[in-house]
């Protein structure tokens, strides 16, 4: 069959699909320069969602009371 029918099928630049024309591309330098700020390549914004939380308060444990026996 044809494989590119239901794509382009009322898309009149032949279904390309992504960034809006006129919008430039990412080059290779700017992608290294973006990821040269973590080991990981992550950005800023998205190693701020996996930072640790502050430690918890210590709290001594619930002193457990005395309940009346069970009657029926």
């Amino acid at each position: 069959g044809d494989y590119g029918s239901a794509m382009t099928r009322g898309n009149p630049d032949g279904g390309s699909q992504g960034r809006p024309k006129g919008v430039p591309r990412a080059n290779v330098q700017q992608l290294k320069l973006m990821g040269q700020g973590h080991p990981t390549g992550l950005t800023p914004n998205l190693l701020k969602l996996f930072e640790a939380r502050p430690m918890l308060e210590h709290k001594p444990p619930v002193q457990k009371r005395k309940l009346p026996a069970y009657t029926g």
